[in-house]
């Protein structure tokens, strides 16, 4: 494939990472005045059985994390030829493999959720019970996968820093939200800070690609690559 259309699909891959951030900021929201399980049990199950429910989860669980992964691996494809690209390499690897492992566990809200509350709906009283249990087990898996995927997002925003023709600060945003996504805490609004934090980052990096013809185009001190 030609240089030229290459760099024209890194530049356009980039944009996946604030539109995959903007899609899991919508399921996020989506589950904002839901009702608690513990106090509603039958509302929250009524709930999480809709179609809209099913709808929202998909877009903020699985199209939207996906998409943030494409947009990480054109920010590598972009990075990797100059002086930051093993700082880029390293961010790329463990971003992919901790989004990868949250994945796993996000799947269980989109799918297992919703067959487990229309199961307790039928009568099933101990399906909310094996809901509980399909989350404790997951849970190491999730902090985890949260971890790994924090240090990728606060590498790849060293590298940003370093890099000198993208938005210095964009890099530092990038880093801002990884910690804000990944804080294991029971309540969602750092998830949704973090989330609109990405939106942002993503854009603001974007945009700094797109104004760059290619990374081989930035200063000659930015194209020696470490070694």
């Amino acid at each position: 494939m030609a240089a030229q259309n290459t760099t024209s699909l890194v530049r356009i891959g980039i944009w996946a990472l604030p539109l995959g951030a903007l899609l899991v900021l919508i399921g996020l929201l989506s589950g904002l005045g839901a009702p608690d399980p513990e106090n509603d049990p039958t509302g929250a199950a009524q709930a999480a059985s809709t179609t809209a429910y099913f709808l929202t989860q998909f877009l903020g669980n699985v199209l939207g994390p996906t998409l943030v992964l494409f947009g990480l691996l054109a920010l590598f494809a972009y990075l990797v030829n100059t002086r930051v690209g093993r700082l880029a390499s390293l961010a790329m690897v463990l971003s992919v493999l901790g989004i990868c492992m949250i994945l796993s566990f996000l799947g269980l809200v989109t799918y297992a959720i919703p067959a487990l509350s229309q199961g307790y709906l039928n009568g099933q009283q101990d399906a909310l019970q094996l809901v509980g249990n399909v989350f404790s087990q997951a849970f190491a898996i999730n902090l985890l996968g949260s971890l790994l995927y924090f240090v990728g997002f606060v590498l790849f925003g060293v590298a940003i820093w370093r890099f000198e023709t993208l938005p210095k600060w964009a890099g530092a945003l990038l880093g801002i939200a990884g910690l804000l996504l990944a804080v294991p805490v029971e309540t969602e609004i750092l998830s949704i800070l973090g989330s609109i934090v990405l939106v942002i980052a993503g854009a603001w990096v974007s945009l700094g690609v797109l104004r760059q013809p290619s990374a081989q185009s930035a200063p000659a001190e930015a194209q020696t690559r470490v070694r």
